[in-house]
């Protein structure tokens, strides 16, 4: 693939964007490469957890301004981006396993909101975030108005989103953003550590655990008790379910296999 590359240790399947010369922006090939990884990881059982990154000195510059720019006079502006993105960001948030974004720098608008559908982001002190859409006159369009408020609240989020503003790594942490920040030099470990910890977990359940938590903004207490219950008796035929019982009996650590 063009502009990603991928590897697998230890139950990781780390995706690192890959065009460093351009800030790793975001092209339409940069979508297709994406979703073409999640086709190949589909197929394999020994892929448990997906953590993303980027090549060079940024996370992702957002879409790619000269690919749009030069294509702006076509009638679907962008080569078609918006509908290709917004089809990379729902299957992101239904994907069946956990995700983890290892912010190395700056991450703005749709690299931003890519790091917006990983369930936890680790970032470098050089990390720095940003819903900088307005300040080329337009609006978010990756999924920022819906995932930013749920992560950092509404207040926090609308400034953000209506002043176009970079946060540093610092302010990142402070809003919640990120959920650990740690030296340059020790991202990529720490990031695998914490993802590896989730691919050794029973990925059945965290799938339906990820699946729930979209849910719940959408429906009162008795509806996502109802979700908790389906979901729960999904779990219980698992192999994984069985075996974090029968560990507990026994009181050792369980080997859970992801089935």
């Amino acid at each position: 693939m063009a502009n990603i590359l991928f590897e697998v240790r230890e139950g990781v399947g780390w995706v690192t964007l890959n065009r460093p010369e351009r800030l790793n922006a975001i092209s339409r090939t940069t979508i297709i490469d994406l979703q073409q990884i999640l086709d190949q990881v589909d197929g394999r059982r020994d892929v448990r957890c997906l953590a993303f990154t980027g090549a060079g000195r940024a996370f992702s510059a957002g879409a790619d301004v000269k690919e749009w720019y030069e294509r702006s006079g076509e009638a679907e502006p962008g080569l078609g981006w918006v509908p290709l993105m917004h089809a990379l960001i729902l299957r992101l948030r239904r994907y069946r396993l956990p995700l983890v974004a290892a912010v190395n720098g700056v991450a703005v608008g749709g690299g931003c909101d890519l790091t917006l559908t990983c369930d936890v982001r680790i970032g470098s002190t050089h990390a720095r975030f940003g819903e900088a859409y307005i300040n080329v006159g337009t609006v978010p369009d990756a999924g920022g108005t819906y995932l930013l408020p749920r992560i950092i609240g509404h207040a926090r989020a609308a400034e953000m989103i209506l002043t176009g503003r970079i946060i540093d790594a610092e302010e990142a942490h402070r809003f919640g953003l990120l959920n650990r920040l740690v030296q340059p030099e020790a991202l990529i470990e720490e990031a695998h550590a914490f993802a590896r910890g989730l691919a050794e977990g029973p990925t059945v359940a965290i799938g339906l655990a990820r699946k729930n938590l979209d849910r719940s903004w959408q429906l009162d207490l008795e509806a996502e008790l109802a979700q908790e219950k389906a979901a729960g008796e999904l779990c219980h035929v698992t192999y994984d379910s069985g075996e974090g019982l029968k560990a507990a009996y026994e009181r050792r650590k369980p080997k859970f296999e992801g089935r």
